[in-house]
């Protein structure tokens, strides 16, 4: 894996493990800020994860806040974050 990399499959290995057991009694809420070089087709690689961090959270009931630099996300990338989210902040919009 190349230096730098965001390392997508550690975290779907060590999150449900990390939560097993508590989301049955108790709310489980995580919060991720994304950061990641530029590569080519890396929001082809981010969106594969969104996809599959989205497979976790439904079926652990996990609230899930991911962060994204508005600056950074294309267009495209955004269309595809808004389909797999029920919502979306914008600090700017929002007066944060």
């Amino acid at each position: 894996m190349p230096r730098g990399d965001f390392r997508i499959n550690s975290i779907f290995e060590f999150l449900p493990n990390l939560i097993e057991g508590y989301s049955e009694n108790i709310n489980v809420r995580s919060w991720a800020h994304v950061e990641w070089r530029d590569e080519p087709e890396v929001s082809k690689k981010l969106m594969g994860s969104e996809k599959e961090a989205d497979v976790i959270v439904n079926e652990t009931n996990l609230l899930s806040v991911c962060a994204y630099d508005s600056e950074r996300v294309s267009g495209e990338f955004k269309e595809g974050l808004l389909s797999c989210h029920n919502f979306f902040i914008n600090e700017k919009e929002n007066g944060v």
